[in-house]
């Protein structure tokens, strides 16, 4: 057993600020929402649902996405559009996490992340977000072929990264992902992505005895 555990983070809501609605995606995107235009329409939301599982599974390529996005409108909004709110889905980074990741590899505590994402917000986070690349060994749905809370992504991922389910610790802002974690036998905190999320992971890791500075809020 190594001497700290493997931190696991997810991304959106933890790292990684993101739409959380097909109108805050038009907002960022700079389009004017239209909930007639919406993929988030009650008469749409399970196939929404089935095709952002196959997307973040890898069974989907983003312009596949993006198209059948568009055909759930019925012309109402065009692929053009529904690309653009999707390139635009990530607002940015939280605060303070980027940080906390750097205090973490420099006390030697092994930092990872596994994320429900795709091709093109995976590509984005490699190229804008710094707090992304300090994170030492990275795993994603859309390349392990399954999601979360799918079991077998617990299992898969361990397996990749050498760690006994007792040592990882997870932190998701998704219930549902924390109960699969605990069911596989991983440490598993829920965030809220609404507050501020390193002063969250700070209290939490206080608590569990990692080398890091207290939170000062």
């Amino acid at each position: 057993m190594t001497p700290h555990p493997l931190i696991c983070f997810d991304l959106g809501g933890i790292v990684i600020r993101h739409c959380r609605s097909w109108q805050e995606g038009c907002a960022a995107a700079g389009l004017p929402f239209d909930p007639e235009r919406s993929p988030d329409h009650p008469r749409h939301a399970a196939v929404r649902q089935d095709l952002v599982h196959r997307l973040t599974c890898g069974a989907l390529d983003p312009e596949g996405f993006v198209r059948a996005l568009a055909g759930l409108t019925d012309g109402r909004m065009s692929e053009a559009d529904a690309r653009l709110v999707h390139e635009r889905w990530i607002t940015g980074e939280y605060p303070g996490v980027g940080q906390l990741i750097e205090e973490l590899n420099a006390a030697g505590v092994r930092t990872s992340c596994l994320s429900n994402t795709d091709a093109v917000h995976w590509a984005w986070m490699e190229r804008h977000s710094p707090a992304f690349r300090s994170i030492r060994i990275r795993h994603a749905s859309h390349l392990l072929g399954m999601a979360k809370p799918d079991p077998r992504i617990f299992a898969r991922f361990a397996e990749r990264v050498g760690a006994g389910p007792a040592d990882i610790v997870l932190f998701d802002d998704l219930q549902p992902n924390v109960d699969a974690a605990h069911a596989a036998g991983w440490r598993a905190y829920r965030i809220d992505h609404l507050g501020c999320t390193a002063t969250q992971l700070r209290q939490i890791m206080s608590k569990i005895g990692l080398p890091i500075r207290q939170s000062d809020r």
